[in-house]
């Protein structure tokens, strides 16, 4: 989905926990009018313009929810494959791990997520049977599902997702791939909460409680 003011509030919300200076909203190109590589391409794109700035990695924190926590990590995928510097951190939110369907929460949760699940969310397709941005491309491709890269040298993470989520899988295999590379991780699952509960239901305790975590995450990372 293209930029909207959802995401625009959500950020000054993030922004304001990380106390940061500057925030950069990626307007990326979305599917499927625009297909594999261009949501990354644009990522990157964004990111080497942030550099060119003179804005110092170790400064940066990147955060994506959904299939920007996907962008996010493809971002570090990127990055890597270039020989440019990573950022501090990443906070994955609800990540959309691989364009595969094939873990088991994809599944299990198909009634019980009510922002992405079956008979929820016009975008169940896109997530749970055919992906337009992945079209025809290897859906292995690291660059497409992050699952499948190697880790190493990765920024350290925050990963949060709701037990209840389709994506809940994603998050934990994430944290596998994380924990294989020696990368310095955080996952929290929140019990029975939807696909993005914190951006569908700012309001709600685990909310209030998810965006206290990444605060303190922040706060104990910056600076290692």
């Amino acid at each position: 989905m293209p930029l909207r003011n959802g995401h625009r509030n959500l950020a000054i919300k993030q922004s304001v926990l990380a106390e940061a200076k500057q925030t950069f909203l990626v307007d990326y190109r979305v599917a499927p009018e625009n297909i594999f590589p261009a949501a990354q391409e644009d990522a990157v794109k964004i990111y080497k313009e942030i550099l060119r700035r003179g804005i110092s990695p170790e400064k940066i924190i990147v955060i994506g929810d959904s299939a920007g926590g996907n962008l996010a990590l493809a971002l570090s995928v990127a990055l890597k494959e270039k020989n440019i510097p990573q950022p501090k951190m990443l906070i994955l939110i609800s990540a959309w791990g691989t364009v595969e369907t094939n873990l088991p929460s994809r599944k299990l949760n198909e009634n019980r997520d009510f922002v992405l699940g079956k008979n929820y969310s016009p975008l169940y397709n896109e997530v749970n049977k055919y992906s337009s941005y992945a079209k025809n491309f290897n859906k292995k491709n690291p660059n497409l599902s992050p699952i499948y890269a190697d880790f190493t040298g990765f920024p350290t993470m925050l990963i949060q997702a709701g037990g209840y989520e389709l994506l809940a899988d994603d998050s934990i295999e994430i944290a596998k791939k994380a924990a294989v590379a020696d990368v310095k991780f955080t996952l929290t699952i929140y019990p029975e909460m939807p696909h993005d509960f914190a951006l569908m239901l700012p309001d709600l305790q685990d909310s209030l409680d998810s965006f206290r975590e990444i605060q303190n995450f922040i706060n104990q990372n910056m600076n290692d």
